[in-house]
This record gives structure tokens, sequence and C-alpha cells, in this order.
């Protein structure tokens, strides 16, 4: 493709990893995953030999790339095989920049090179039942003991428990500190204090492991302290965030991908026996496959559009983080619209991702309606999207407020 052309030799080579382990593995494993809700093992510990699960983390580092457009091109493509592989691994990547900018020498060693070496999967654990997908607001909160810090928080929904090696746990400095107050944990997955609560049986992402789980007087060692409590909550809202938000856009964007080929792929079969006529001819199942083009390649343009913006936007943060003028420059980056531009593209993302799923089983008619056909799982997996915190009703409020003047809730 043309588009190719333009990507540089690491975003080329990240693309093909991406698309032969999709084709090889992924895709080969993603209706057993969804059928029996089992966590993509194979996959990931795929993914990790081939080096990409340490995408999100520089190459000074040891890492594959920190390039954003090149994760981008990778959770597109584990999209399109397994969207709860896609999921997992968008967890993963998430929270990698952070941890790779907070780590001293001694964390690099313990932290960042199991990660580096394909062994190590981790996960966000943010959301919180009296907040819901407000992220940006945590009630959870450490009491430091000696040499180490006791965790009392439970996070509503956090990917990959049971088969991750750790979580990133952010909490309030102390129970009557500000929601803006946080302290950075590694949470090691073997820590006895930590409970997982539950089977995880969703209407989709079926293998995506999201329970609730519980650090319930949870003993950490200091050294899994990340950083200082100045920069943290900065660094989650305009780090771990806008990372996420267009991590979550490329997965629901190789998910209407994947219901769009298989939608292709099964109306160009069908042949009606009473006039020899092919369905692919019939002018409104036309209309259907050219709508879905549209919305499809409206939103890949977004979101690989400001993937490039991301790394500038990347680079400048940590300068100022460098510089320790993060914290005193908050209000200005927040206040650039790029932020707004990452809530809108989330919003378009999963609602395009809801209708052209729905698209595709309209073409399919009913077999695409019934368990294990390919649009089927893609349909109840896109619907994910929309309530996934921040859920597009929250995103649309604070674009709004943006919009009117008014200020976001954190900075009340």
């Amino acid at each position: 493709m043309i588009k190719d052309l333009a990507l540089t030799r690491k975003q080329s080579e990240v693309k093909k990893k991406a698309r032969q382990l999709s084709i090889n593995y992924l895709n080969k494993n993603a209706f057993g995953i969804d059928k029996n809700a089992s966590f993509p093992v194979e996959n990931i510990q795929k993914i990790g030999a081939s080096g990409l699960l340490s995408l999100g983390i520089p190459e000074s580092k040891g890492g594959f790339s920190n390039d954003v457009y090149a994760t981008m091109l990778a959770l597109e493509e584990f999209a399109k095989g397994c969207p709860s592989t896609a999921m997992s691994c968008l967890m993963h990547y998430s929270i990698l920049p952070v941890v790779a900018t907070l780590v001293n020498e001694e964390q690099e060693k313990r932290f960042i090179q199991p990660i580096v070496a394909g062994k190590w999967l981790g996960s966000a654990s943010m959301s919180e039942p009296g907040t819901g997908s407000r992220l940006w607001h945590m009630t959870s909160y450490a009491t430091q003991k000696n040499d180490s810090y006791i965790i009392n928080s439970f996070k509503s929904f956090c990917t990959s428990n049971n088969f991750n090696n750790f979580y990133l746990v952010p909490v309030r400095v102390h129970k009557n500190a500000k929601s803006n107050e946080l302290s950075i944990f590694i949470v090691e997955s073997t820590n006895k204090d930590i409970q997982v609560i539950g089977e995880w049986d969703g209407m989709g992402l079926r293998g995506t492991s999201s329970n609730p789980v519980h650090f319930k007087n949870c003993n950490v060692p200091s050294i899994n302290l990340l950083g200082d409590t100045e920069n943290a909550f900065p660094l989650l809202l305009t780090s771990v965030l806008p990372l996420y938000l267009l991590g979550l856009s490329t997965v629901y964007l190789g998910i209407a991908q994947r219901a769009f080929e298989g939608a292709i792929a099964h109306i160009e079969k069908k042949v009606y026996v009473d006039d020899d006529g092919k369905a692919s001819a019939i002018e409104t199942v036309q209309r259907y496959i050219g709508e879905m083009q549209v919305a499809i390649s409206t939103v890949r343009n977004s979101i690989y559009k400001l993937a490039k913006t991301l790394n500038g936007f990347t680079s400048y943060l940590d300068q100022l983080y460098q510089a320790n003028l993060l914290k005193e420059s908050l209000d200005k980056v927040q206040s650039d619209s790029f932020f707004i531009e990452l809530a809108e593209v989330k919003v378009a993302a999963c609602e395009m991702a809801i209708e052209v799923t729905n698209k595709a089983i309209q073409i399919c008619g009913g077999m695409g309606y019934v368990r294990g056909h390919i649009v089927e799982q893609c349909y109840r997996d896109a619907r994910a999207g929309s309530i996934m915190g921040p859920s597009d009703d929250i995103m649309k409020v604070l674009i709004g407020k943006r919009v009117l003047g008014y200020p976001f809730p954190w900075e009340d």
C-alpha cells in the first residue's frame, strides 16, 4: 500500500511483525478464546517472544520502540486477529512510558528488564466503584509503614488479572489527601495480599480477564514506589490517559476492520439459487459496504494523525518533566486542543465500531447472528467501547465543558 511507504523502517518492522502474529496465531486462537472466555496466554507469549511487548519503552532502555505510531500499528493488527489479545496489550502498553520515565536505576533492572525480555505483562488499575469511569478521581490510599506501604484499594476492572505479572496502582498519598495528590506503585501479582474477585464472563472481549481486584491491606515494599508524588497526577493525566484513549480507539478500529473483512468474505461467497445472482451485486449491500469503508477510513486517518501528534507531545512532556516543570505547566498543557481531539476520536471510534459491526450483521443476515460467526463476535466486542472508562457519555460532557468554557472536574 502507498501509505506503508511513508512508514519509517521501525514502523514497517512493527507492522510486519504484528500482522504475521495476527495471521499465524491470534486469528487462529480467537474463536476458542471467545467461546471459552479463556485468557490468550499463547498469543501473549508469542508477542513477548517477538519483542513487541516492550513497545512504549525507549530503545535506550532496551525497548523495541517508544514510537506511539508504531504502537498503534501493532494494536490495530492485533485487534484484527483477536480483540481480547489486543485489549490486554493496550492495558500493558498504556502504562509502559510512565514506568520507563519514573524508574530509578535499581527499579529499571527489576521492572523494565523483564518487560524488555518479553516475560512480563502489566495492567493499569485505575477505575474504582465509587467513581466509575471518572478515572481521574480515586478514593483509595496508601499508608507508609517502616520500609513499606500498606495499600487499601478496590479497583473495579483490571485487565489480565490472574495472568499478568504486575499492576500499576495509583492511590492517594494518604487517607485525607486531595484527589490529585497521588502515589504510583508497581504491585507484583505474586503479592499474597491481592484478591481477584470472581471470574470474568463478559458479553464481549471474553478473554481479557477483567475482574475487580482488591488490594486489601496490601504490603508493598518501598522499592515499588515510582517517582515522587508531585508528578504522579500530572503524568497519569498527560501520559497514561492520552496513550490509553488513542490505543482504545485503535483497538475498536481493528475490531471494525475485522467485522468489515468478515462481512465481505461472507457476502462474496453467497449466490442465490433462484437466479444465480451474487449477493455482492445487490446495490443495498454495496451501499452498506461503502458506508462502512468511509466510516472506518475516517476514524483511521484521525487516529494516525493524532499518533504523530502524540509523539511530539510526549517529547515535550519529557522535557518538562526533566526540567521539573511538569506540575506547574499542567494547566497550560491540558488547555491544549489536543486533549479534546483525543476525547473526540475515542467517541468516534467506539460509535463507528458499533455502527460497522451492526451493518456487518445486517449484510450477513441470519448466519451473522449465529454464535461463533466472526461478525457476531465483533458485534459483542464492539459494544464494550462506549462504556469503557472514560465512557463516551463522560467524554462528551468533558468536550462540552471545554467548548463552553467550564473547567474540567479535576480542575475545580
